[in-house]
Protein backbone atom coordinates (compact mmCIF):
# COMPACT_ATOMS: atom_id res chain seq x y z
CA UNK A 1 0.00 0.00 0.00
CA UNK A 2 2.77 1.92 0.61
CA UNK A 3 3.93 2.11 -2.61
CA UNK A 4 0.73 2.58 -4.41
CA UNK A 5 0.44 5.87 -2.39
CA UNK A 6 4.15 6.62 -3.00
CA UNK A 7 3.81 6.11 -7.06
CA UNK A 8 0.29 8.00 -6.89
CA UNK A 9 2.14 11.17 -5.25
CA UNK A 10 4.77 10.72 -8.05
CA UNK A 11 2.08 11.85 -10.38
CA UNK A 12 1.23 14.79 -8.29
CA UNK A 13 3.36 17.37 -9.84
CA UNK A 14 2.22 16.07 -13.47
CA UNK A 15 -1.87 16.53 -12.41
CA UNK A 16 -1.34 20.13 -10.82
CA UNK A 17 0.36 21.21 -13.53
CA UNK A 18 -2.43 19.88 -15.90
CA UNK A 19 -5.16 21.68 -14.29
CA UNK A 20 -2.86 24.64 -13.87
CA UNK A 21 -2.47 24.56 -17.95
CA UNK A 22 -6.59 23.56 -18.56
CA UNK A 23 -6.89 26.98 -15.97
CA UNK A 24 -4.47 29.54 -17.83
CA UNK A 25 -6.40 28.23 -21.52
CA UNK A 26 -10.01 29.24 -20.02
CA UNK A 27 -8.69 32.66 -18.27
CA UNK A 28 -6.94 32.97 -21.88
CA UNK A 29 -9.80 32.54 -23.95
CA UNK A 30 -12.06 34.38 -21.74
CA UNK A 31 -10.57 37.74 -22.34
CA UNK A 32 -9.17 37.25 -25.42
CA UNK A 33 -12.24 38.17 -27.53
CA UNK A 34 -11.54 38.54 -30.77
CA UNK A 35 -13.39 41.83 -32.93
CA UNK A 36 -17.01 41.37 -33.41
CA UNK A 37 -17.63 39.08 -29.79
CA UNK A 38 -19.53 41.26 -27.03
CA UNK A 39 -20.07 38.74 -23.66
CA UNK A 40 -22.36 40.45 -20.71
CA UNK A 41 -22.26 38.89 -17.62
CA UNK A 42 -26.00 37.93 -16.86
CA UNK A 43 -26.95 38.11 -13.22
CA UNK A 44 -29.65 39.35 -11.16
CA UNK A 45 -31.76 39.10 -7.37
CA UNK A 46 -34.43 37.09 -8.28
CA UNK A 47 -35.86 33.81 -7.43
CA UNK A 48 -34.90 30.81 -9.92
CA UNK A 49 -32.52 33.46 -11.91
CA UNK A 50 -30.27 31.64 -14.01
CA UNK A 51 -30.67 27.90 -15.79
CA UNK A 52 -31.46 30.33 -19.33
CA UNK A 53 -32.30 27.76 -22.36
CA UNK A 54 -33.89 29.92 -25.16
CA UNK A 55 -33.66 33.32 -26.13
CA UNK A 56 -35.92 35.34 -29.11
CA UNK A 57 -35.46 38.81 -29.71
CA UNK A 58 -37.49 40.93 -32.35
CA UNK A 59 -36.04 42.68 -35.72
CA UNK A 60 -34.30 45.82 -34.04
CA UNK A 61 -32.54 43.21 -30.87
CA UNK A 62 -33.58 45.52 -28.18
CA UNK A 63 -36.87 43.70 -27.41
CA UNK A 64 -38.01 39.94 -27.18
CA UNK A 65 -38.39 36.94 -24.66
CA UNK A 66 -36.12 34.70 -22.82
CA UNK A 67 -37.03 31.14 -21.20
CA UNK A 68 -35.11 28.64 -19.06
CA UNK A 69 -35.09 25.26 -18.40
CA UNK A 70 -38.03 25.58 -15.36
CA UNK A 71 -40.34 26.85 -17.37
CA UNK A 72 -39.94 30.53 -16.33
CA UNK A 73 -40.57 33.15 -18.65
CA UNK A 74 -39.73 36.45 -19.12
CA UNK A 75 -39.94 39.63 -21.27
CA UNK A 76 -36.27 40.63 -22.00
CA UNK A 77 -35.63 44.54 -22.90
CA UNK A 78 -31.77 45.13 -24.49
CA UNK A 79 -30.64 48.65 -23.99
CA UNK A 80 -28.09 49.88 -26.62
CA UNK A 81 -25.29 52.09 -27.48
CA UNK A 82 -24.96 54.03 -30.95
CA UNK A 83 -23.03 50.97 -32.67
CA UNK A 84 -25.97 48.55 -31.62
CA UNK A 85 -23.16 46.94 -28.64
CA UNK A 86 -25.19 45.41 -25.34
CA UNK A 87 -25.32 48.47 -22.85
CA UNK A 88 -27.73 46.60 -20.04
CA UNK A 89 -30.51 44.13 -19.98
CA UNK A 90 -33.58 44.16 -17.55
CA UNK A 91 -36.35 41.52 -17.46
CA UNK A 92 -40.08 41.67 -16.72
CA UNK A 93 -40.83 38.10 -15.07
CA UNK A 94 -43.95 36.66 -16.91
CA UNK A 95 -44.30 33.63 -14.97
CA UNK A 96 -43.78 29.87 -14.84
CA UNK A 97 -45.60 28.00 -17.85
CA UNK A 98 -47.70 25.62 -16.23
CA UNK A 99 -51.30 25.28 -16.19
CA UNK A 100 -52.67 27.27 -13.98
CA UNK A 101 -49.76 29.51 -14.42
CA UNK A 102 -48.12 30.08 -10.77
CA UNK A 103 -46.92 33.51 -10.08
CA UNK A 104 -43.20 34.86 -10.72
CA UNK A 105 -42.50 34.48 -6.90
CA UNK A 106 -43.35 31.04 -6.76
CA UNK A 107 -41.71 28.24 -7.53
CA UNK A 108 -43.43 25.56 -9.26
CA UNK A 109 -45.46 22.88 -7.96
CA UNK A 110 -45.55 20.38 -11.23
CA UNK A 111 -42.71 18.86 -12.48
CA UNK A 112 -44.24 17.34 -15.54
CA UNK A 113 -44.28 20.39 -17.39
CA UNK A 114 -40.79 21.97 -16.90
CA UNK A 115 -38.25 21.10 -18.95
CA UNK A 116 -39.18 24.18 -21.52
CA UNK A 117 -36.43 24.74 -24.08
CA UNK A 118 -37.58 26.31 -27.52
CA UNK A 119 -38.84 29.67 -27.92
CA UNK A 120 -40.01 31.50 -31.11
CA UNK A 121 -41.17 35.11 -31.06
CA UNK A 122 -45.51 35.09 -32.37
CA UNK A 123 -46.47 37.64 -34.56
CA UNK A 124 -48.57 39.35 -31.82
CA UNK A 125 -45.49 40.08 -29.99
CA UNK A 126 -46.19 37.25 -27.89
CA UNK A 127 -43.73 33.90 -27.59
CA UNK A 128 -44.49 30.34 -28.58
CA UNK A 129 -42.78 27.96 -25.85
CA UNK A 130 -41.58 24.21 -27.08
CA UNK A 131 -41.87 21.70 -23.89
CA UNK A 132 -38.78 18.72 -24.47
CA UNK A 133 -40.91 15.89 -22.01
CA UNK A 134 -43.28 15.99 -22.85
CA UNK A 135 -42.89 17.36 -26.59
CA UNK A 136 -45.77 19.93 -26.71
CA UNK A 137 -46.28 23.55 -28.36
CA UNK A 138 -47.75 26.12 -26.38
CA UNK A 139 -48.61 30.09 -27.53
CA UNK A 140 -48.28 32.81 -24.77
CA UNK A 141 -49.95 35.86 -26.20
CA UNK A 142 -49.55 39.78 -26.25
CA UNK A 143 -52.42 39.65 -23.50
CA UNK A 144 -50.67 36.86 -21.34
CA UNK A 145 -53.29 34.30 -22.40
CA UNK A 146 -51.71 30.71 -22.77
CA UNK A 147 -53.00 28.42 -25.45
CA UNK A 148 -51.72 24.61 -26.35
CA UNK A 149 -51.08 24.30 -29.75
CA UNK A 150 -49.87 20.93 -30.81
CA UNK A 151 -48.39 17.77 -29.54
CA UNK A 152 -44.98 16.92 -31.54
CA UNK A 153 -44.67 12.32 -30.62
CA UNK A 154 -43.75 10.96 -33.69
CA UNK A 155 -39.96 10.77 -34.29
CA UNK A 156 -39.20 11.88 -30.79
CA UNK A 157 -38.53 8.97 -28.48
CA UNK A 158 -39.50 9.50 -24.34
CA UNK A 159 -36.21 10.29 -22.51
CA UNK A 160 -34.18 12.90 -21.05
CA UNK A 161 -31.88 15.04 -23.36
CA UNK A 162 -33.89 13.18 -27.06
CA UNK A 163 -36.84 15.22 -27.40
CA UNK A 164 -37.74 18.92 -29.15
CA UNK A 165 -34.56 21.33 -27.86
CA UNK A 166 -34.90 24.10 -30.25
CA UNK A 167 -38.10 26.19 -31.61
CA UNK A 168 -37.61 29.45 -34.29
CA UNK A 169 -40.37 30.49 -37.00
CA UNK A 170 -39.56 31.84 -40.50
CA UNK A 171 -41.45 34.81 -42.20
CA UNK A 172 -44.47 32.68 -43.15
CA UNK A 173 -45.28 31.80 -40.06
CA UNK A 174 -43.84 28.19 -40.36
CA UNK A 175 -42.23 26.58 -36.86
CA UNK A 176 -39.18 24.55 -36.92
CA UNK A 177 -37.90 22.63 -34.01
CA UNK A 178 -34.68 20.09 -34.01
CA UNK A 179 -33.59 17.32 -31.25
CA UNK A 180 -30.81 17.94 -28.82
CA UNK A 181 -29.37 14.58 -30.28
CA UNK A 182 -30.04 12.25 -33.38
CA UNK A 183 -32.14 9.29 -32.49
CA UNK A 184 -30.39 6.69 -33.61
CA UNK A 185 -27.54 8.52 -32.00
CA UNK A 186 -24.95 8.17 -34.81
CA UNK A 187 -27.21 9.59 -37.31
CA UNK A 188 -28.55 13.06 -38.80
CA UNK A 189 -30.59 15.34 -36.94
CA UNK A 190 -33.65 15.67 -38.77
CA UNK A 191 -35.98 19.10 -38.86
CA UNK A 192 -39.30 19.45 -38.11
CA UNK A 193 -41.78 22.14 -39.45
CA UNK A 194 -44.86 22.95 -39.09
CA UNK A 195 -46.80 25.09 -41.39
CA UNK A 196 -49.60 27.47 -40.53
CA UNK A 197 -52.66 24.85 -39.66
CA UNK A 198 -50.45 22.43 -40.83
CA UNK A 199 -48.88 19.79 -38.84
CA UNK A 200 -45.55 18.38 -37.83
CA UNK A 201 -44.10 16.60 -40.53
CA UNK A 202 -40.39 16.22 -41.07
CA UNK A 203 -38.71 18.46 -43.64
CA UNK A 204 -34.83 17.69 -44.06
CA UNK A 205 -31.56 15.97 -42.73
CA UNK A 206 -28.80 17.77 -40.89
CA UNK A 207 -25.37 16.22 -40.65
CA UNK A 208 -23.87 15.73 -37.33
CA UNK A 209 -19.98 15.24 -36.80
CA UNK A 210 -18.29 14.44 -33.67
CA UNK A 211 -19.64 15.07 -30.13
CA UNK A 212 -21.79 18.31 -31.03
CA UNK A 213 -24.91 18.19 -29.91
CA UNK A 214 -27.60 21.04 -30.73
CA UNK A 215 -28.94 23.25 -28.40
CA UNK A 216 -30.49 26.34 -30.09
CA UNK A 217 -31.77 27.55 -33.51
CA UNK A 218 -33.22 30.36 -35.60
CA UNK A 219 -34.72 31.44 -38.69
CA UNK A 220 -32.22 34.57 -39.64
CA UNK A 221 -33.79 37.86 -41.42
CA UNK A 222 -31.65 36.51 -44.31
CA UNK A 223 -34.61 32.98 -44.40
CA UNK A 224 -31.60 30.86 -43.63
CA UNK A 225 -31.36 28.14 -40.57
CA UNK A 226 -28.74 29.10 -38.11
CA UNK A 227 -28.17 25.87 -35.85
CA UNK A 228 -26.11 26.04 -32.26
CA UNK A 229 -24.20 23.42 -31.36
CA UNK A 230 -22.28 22.63 -28.12
CA UNK A 231 -19.21 20.66 -27.32
CA UNK A 232 -17.57 19.77 -23.70
CA UNK A 233 -13.63 19.41 -23.13
CA UNK A 234 -11.50 19.30 -20.63
CA UNK A 235 -11.03 22.61 -21.26
CA UNK A 236 -14.66 23.48 -21.10
CA UNK A 237 -17.59 24.51 -23.22
CA UNK A 238 -16.69 24.71 -26.83
CA UNK A 239 -19.91 26.64 -29.16
CA UNK A 240 -20.55 26.97 -32.70
CA UNK A 241 -22.73 28.19 -35.04
CA UNK A 242 -23.49 26.57 -38.79
CA UNK A 243 -26.23 27.86 -41.28
CA UNK A 244 -27.92 26.03 -43.48
CA UNK A 245 -29.97 27.20 -46.70
CA UNK A 246 -33.79 26.21 -47.06
CA UNK A 247 -33.55 26.78 -50.75
CA UNK A 248 -33.66 23.26 -51.20
CA UNK A 249 -35.72 21.53 -48.33
CA UNK A 250 -36.66 18.42 -50.22
CA UNK A 251 -32.34 17.12 -50.58
CA UNK A 252 -32.19 13.51 -49.19
CA UNK A 253 -28.02 14.13 -48.27
CA UNK A 254 -27.74 15.57 -44.62
CA UNK A 255 -27.07 19.08 -45.31
CA UNK A 256 -23.40 20.18 -43.53
CA UNK A 257 -24.15 23.80 -43.58
CA UNK A 258 -21.07 26.46 -43.40
CA UNK A 259 -19.48 27.31 -39.85
CA UNK A 260 -19.88 31.10 -39.25
CA UNK A 261 -18.38 30.99 -35.46
CA UNK A 262 -16.55 28.76 -33.44
CA UNK A 263 -15.06 29.65 -29.91
CA UNK A 264 -11.83 27.40 -28.35
CA UNK A 265 -12.68 25.46 -24.92
CA UNK A 266 -13.83 27.82 -21.83
CA UNK A 267 -14.29 31.26 -23.55
CA UNK A 268 -17.74 31.29 -22.88
CA UNK A 269 -20.50 29.09 -20.28
CA UNK A 270 -23.19 26.30 -22.10
CA UNK A 271 -24.46 28.65 -24.80
CA UNK A 272 -28.36 27.31 -25.33
CA UNK A 273 -30.30 29.91 -26.73
CA UNK A 274 -29.72 31.59 -30.35
CA UNK A 275 -31.63 34.99 -31.72
CA UNK A 276 -30.24 36.15 -35.26
CA UNK A 277 -30.91 39.88 -36.29
CA UNK A 278 -29.51 42.36 -38.64
CA UNK A 279 -28.19 45.85 -36.98
CA UNK A 280 -28.17 49.19 -38.38
CA UNK A 281 -24.84 48.78 -40.02
CA UNK A 282 -26.70 45.66 -41.96
CA UNK A 283 -24.57 42.98 -40.07
CA UNK A 284 -26.22 39.90 -38.77
CA UNK A 285 -25.69 39.39 -35.54
CA UNK A 286 -25.97 36.02 -33.31
CA UNK A 287 -27.58 36.98 -29.50
CA UNK A 288 -26.79 33.83 -27.56
CA UNK A 289 -27.69 33.04 -23.77
CA UNK A 290 -25.37 30.76 -21.35
CA UNK A 291 -27.19 28.37 -19.07
CA UNK A 292 -25.70 28.30 -15.76
CA UNK A 293 -27.92 25.35 -14.61
CA UNK A 294 -27.89 27.02 -11.36
CA UNK A 295 -24.42 26.07 -10.19
CA UNK A 296 -22.20 28.70 -8.63
CA UNK A 297 -19.58 27.21 -11.11
CA UNK A 298 -20.89 27.61 -14.35
CA UNK A 299 -21.56 31.36 -15.53
CA UNK A 300 -24.64 33.03 -16.66
CA UNK A 301 -23.71 35.43 -19.07
CA UNK A 302 -25.39 37.05 -22.82
CA UNK A 303 -23.24 36.14 -25.84
CA UNK A 304 -23.32 38.60 -28.79
CA UNK A 305 -21.36 37.74 -32.28
CA UNK A 306 -21.26 40.19 -35.19
CA UNK A 307 -21.17 38.63 -38.92
CA UNK A 308 -18.34 40.27 -41.29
Amino acid sequence: MFQTLKRGRRWLPFLLLACAVVIAVQVFNRVSLPKGVQVVTFEADMPRFGGWSAIDVDATGRQGWILNDGSFLARVAIARKDDDTIESLSLQPFGYLIAPIESADVSPTDTTYRDAEGLALAPDGGAFVQFERPPLLFHVTATDAVAPLSALQTGFPIGSNVGPEALAQDASGTLYTLPERPFPMRGPYTLWAQPPQGTWAPMLKIARKGRWRMTGADIGPDGALYLLERGITLGGFMSRVRRFSLDHPQSDAPLKGSVLYLSPPGRHGNLEGLSVWRDRADALRLLMVADDNHLPFQRGEIVEVTLR
